[in-house]
């Protein structure tokens, strides 16, 4: 009898084995949660009433008490940093004309931040979950699209069971959900936000989101009969989320059909009044590009199958005023910067730059809470974070040692047996506290006293 003819299975290629490794993590988040494999229903927040009460309403205005000493002391020019030079806990508006691709550029940006890969090259120092509520598209939709973008994006396992974790889709498709009402003849906030703070705060630390996307804003008010009255009042409900939950709050809505026609950056570009642009601490302006304007621009031609995108950063209050524009070209849920004159989306070496700073941050952070790690464990800790490999993470330690930024220091608490020395992360400007000790003064105090003390011993025996 001839054997059978055997073949070789084929390879899987990158978009198969970002499927079956999300198919594997939503098994075991239903194994272990709620009793389901099925990723379309894992996860998100019911926009419907829920089981936790609102969170406590304002209190009506009384006088303010003088600041303390420890209060200014304590205050602080800017909120966390969420997205380094990018993005701060405050309100985002995203202004884009139709079909441009903002849902797309959300997901992006949610995936960034609950992963912990760079933005483009701009470093995540708050990963975290992330809340898209959608009045535009279903759930289904959306979670078909995060699948595709994970798979453009090429995540590692680590960073695909992070995503699945911490993007929390919500289906706000139905209408109920609004963040504005009318009491008395007044545009107001409505109990909504107060709603998701509590439910984000029933979650615990660790599962409230470090951002909340709405799109699209005109969804969540009441409608455009008042403009600026529905806009400011959809600014007061944002600010209850940014100063509950310490949050950066993103409303993505459309450009006016003049700023479209014209391709007009400036940070009043959306439909509707100037109340969400003067409220908004950030605003970023797209508009699609044609092959004719990307010529000119960036002095390429436009690669066949591909659209091109501009991105203008035409406010942020808590960075240098000078306006920055990000290029893109995408290619189904494909996104490559692309930087005037140069054809890579980011260098390697802004690549690796992006992950040291990022691998930085979490050890400042480590240490912020206590924990002091040897090379050896803050190398396997950057490998479950970051899902880096093991000699990458070696790179990024030996990287920031060198240039100054993790320096090898004896414990304080250091005895006869444990640990003795860890790695001290300092942040840029930063000098080590006069209290710690290197490891090189340390060392050099042991030579110094045995050098010392052979030379007593041998005066001694003259």
């Amino acid at each position: 009898m001839d054997e059978p003819d055997m073949k070789p299975n084929p390879p899987r290629t990158a978009a198969q084995r970002v499927d079956d490794a999300v198919a594997a993590q939503a098994r075991q988040i239903g194994n272990g949660h709620d009793g389901t494999a099925d990723l379309y229903r894992f996860g998100g927040l019911d926009p419907g009433p829920g089981t936790v009460p609102p969170a406590a309403m304002p209190a009506p205005w009384t006088w303010p008490q003088a600041a303390t000493l420890d209060e200014l002391s304590a205050a602080r020019l800017t909120p966390p940093e969420i997205i380094q030079g990018l993005l701060w806990a405050d309100l985002l508006l995203l202004a884009a004309p139709g079909g441009t691709g903002k849902t797309t550029l959300l997901l992006w940006l949610a995936i960034c931040i609950s992963t912990g890969r760079p933005f483009f090259g701009h470093p995540i120092l708050r990963p975290g979950v992330v809340l898209l509520v959608s009045a535009e598209d279903g759930r289904e939709l959306l979670l078909a699209r995060q699948l595709r973008v994970m798979r453009a994006m090429a995540l590692t396992p680590r960073e695909i069971e992070l995503c699945v974790q911490r993007l929390r889709i919500s289906d706000a498709t139905t209408g109920t959900l609004r963040l504005a009402t009318i009491e008395r003849d007044m545009v107001v906030p409505s109990v909504a936000p107060y709603q998701i703070v509590a439910e984000a705060q029933a979650q615990g630390k660790d599962g409230q989101p470090i951002a909340v996307l709405l799109d699209p804003a005109i969804s969540f008010g009441v409608g455009e009969g008042r403009t600026n009255d529905a806009e400011q009042a959809l600014v007061a409900s944002a600010r209850v989320l940014i100063h509950n939950l310490q949050c950066a709050v993103v409303y993505a809505t459309h450009t006016g059909q003049g700023p479209a026609r014209e391709r007009n950056f400036g940070q009043y570009s959306n439909r509707g009044g100037s109340s969400f642009a003067d409220g908004a601490r950030h605003v970023w302006v797209a508009h699609p590009a044609d092959a004719e304007t990307w010529r000119k621009t960036l002095g390429r031609d436009l690669p066949p199958g591909r659209s091109a995108l501009e991105l203008a950063i035409a406010k942020c209050s808590f960075a240098p005023p000078a306006p920055q524009h990000l290029f893109f070209e995408r290619e189904g849920y494909a996104l490559e910067r692309i930087e005037p004159g140069r054809r890579a989306q980011v260098s390697a070496a802004e690549h690796f730059d992006a992950r040291a700073e990022q691998a930085l941050n979490y050890a400042r952070s480590l240490l912020d809470g206590g924990r002091m790690n040897s090379v050896h464990t803050l190398k396997a800790l950057l490998r479950e974070h970051m899902g880096v490999s093991d000699r990458d993470a070696k790179a990024i330690i030996d990287d920031l040692t060198d240039r100054g930024l993790l320096i090898p220091c004896r414990r304080p608490d250091a005895g006869e047996r444990g640990a003795r020395e860890y790695l001290h992360p300092l942040r840029r400007g930063e000098s080590l506290p006069e209290t710690i000790v290197t490891v090189a003064a340390w060392n050099a105090q042991k030579s110094a006293a045995m050098t010392s003390g052979k030379r007593r011993a041998g005066d001694g025996g003259v």
